[in-house]
């Protein structure tokens, strides 16, 4: 995980809203999540005017 490019055009006082919000405090990390051995399915996505999310589950082949 990574701050993208319109996290980091926020100002400061904006991102420290933000994290307030936030139930768990998050910080970038390079820890491989990649799980080799499992393969990715999309279980649900969900959609709305512009904007839309997967949600997936790892499961073995």
């Amino acid at each position: 995980m990574c701050w993208n490019e319109a996290w980091a055009c926020l100002q400061s006082d904006r991102q420290e809203q933000f994290r307030k919000q936030l139930k768990l405090q998050w910080s970038a990390s390079k820890i491989d999540t990649s799980h080799p051995g499992l393969v990715t399915v999309t279980t649900r996505t969900y959609t709305s005017n512009a904007y839309g999310l997967k949600r997936e589950t790892r499961e073995r082949p």
